[in-house]
């Protein structure tokens, strides 16, 4: 089963994307912040990540982008 990281400041988008991709039979994990994004990247596998490119913090997607790339998680980042 492909594990998947959803990352946006808006816990309800990070919801409706564990529901939609759930449906899909992927296994979803979710971070509302990129201080929780990068430490469950760097303690558990996963083959992609879809973040949120402008995170409402110090860090944004193209940090947590340079954390996933050198792991193999393919990313998409969303605007």
């Amino acid at each position: 089963m492909a594990r998947v990281l959803v990352v946006d400041d808006s816990r309800e988008t990070c919801e409706f994307l564990e529901e939609l991709l759930g449906t899909m039979g992927l296994e979803v994990r979710q971070a509302t912040d990129p201080d929780r994004a990068s430490a469950l990247l760097e303690s558990e596998p996963f083959d992609l990540m879809l973040s949120d490119i402008n995170l409402e913090a110090r860090r944004d997607g193209l940090d947590l982008l340079r954390i996933a790339k050198p792991q193999g998680v393919d990313v998409i980042l969303l605007s």
